[in-house]
C-alpha cells in the first residue's frame, strides 16, 4: 500500500514538474514600438471676430489706439528642428458693403503679449520676437495688404514650440468717412 502511495505521489510530482516545463517552454515576449514622426507649422486658433469700437462721423481724422484683441492667435512648430519661422498677417480694406471703405493702409498691428500655450511645456521667450506696431501697406492697391511679420522665430528657439500672441491694433478713421459698419478680413499665417 505504501508503494502505491509513493508511486502515486511520485507520478503526481512528475506531472507537476512536466507542467512547469511545458508552461516555460511556451512563454514568449514581444517588443512594443511606436514611431513619432515630424510635424509641421500650424495656426491652431485665432479670434473669429473683433469689434474695434465705433466713432461718429467727423470732419477730422479719428483714432482707435492700442486696441488689444480679446483672444490670442495660437501657433505651433512641431517640425522638431528649431528652424526659423514667421507668423505673418495680412488685412483687407475695411469695406461697408455699399462702396465705401477705409484703406488698409490706415491700420497698424503689432504684438501685445507673447505667451506659452502648451501649459508650461514651451519656452516662448528664447528666440521668439514680437514685432512692434507696423502700418499695413497695400503696394499694389488691390485692397489687400502685403504680408507683414507679427512674430519671428530666429532658429535659436526650442525645437518644438506651442505659443500664443495677442495682437494689438491702431486704426485711423479718415475725416469724412460715411456712416456704416466697416469690415476687414485679417488673416494669420505661419511659414
Amino acid at each position: 500500500m505504501q508503494t502505491k502511495k509513493f508511486f502515486a505521489l511520485a507520478a503526481g510530482a512528475a506531472l507537476l514538474v512536466n507542467a512547469a516545463f511545458m508552461t516555460a517552454a511556451y512563454a514568449m515576449s514581444t517588443t512594443g514600438e511606436v514611431g513619432v514622426t515630424v510635424g509641421g507649422l500650424s495656426i491652431n486658433d485665432a479670434p473669429s471676430s473683433e469689434n474695434f469700437g465705433s466713432m461718429s462721423v467727423a470732419t477730422v481724422d479719428q483714432y482707435i489706439d492700442d486696441y488689444v484683441f480679446g483672444g490670442d492667435v495660437e501657433f505651433e512648430d512641431t517640425r522638431d528642428s528649431g528652424a526659423a519661422y514667421t507668423v505673418s498677417v495680412t488685412a483687407t480694406d475695411f469695406d461697408d458693403g455699399v462702396g465705401n471703405y477705409i484703406p488698409v493702409g490706415q491700420l497698424s498691428m503689432g504684438g501685445n503679449l507673447l505667451d506659452d500655450a502648451s501649459g508650461g511645456m514651451t519656452d516662448c521667450t528664447t528666440g521668439l520676437t514680437m514685432e512692434a506696431m507696423t502700418l499695413f501697406a497695400d503696394d499694389d492697391f488691390d485692397g489687400t495688404s502685403a504680408s507683414q511679420p507679427l512674430v519671428q522665430a530666429d532658429g535659436t528657439q526650442a525645437t518644438i514650440t506651442h505659443c500664443a500672441v495677442t495682437p494689438e491694433i491702431d486704426l485711423t478713421i479718415p475725416a469724412y468717412t460715411p456712416m456704416g459698419s466697416y469690415q476687414s478680413t485679417i488673416t494669420f499665417t505661419i511659414a
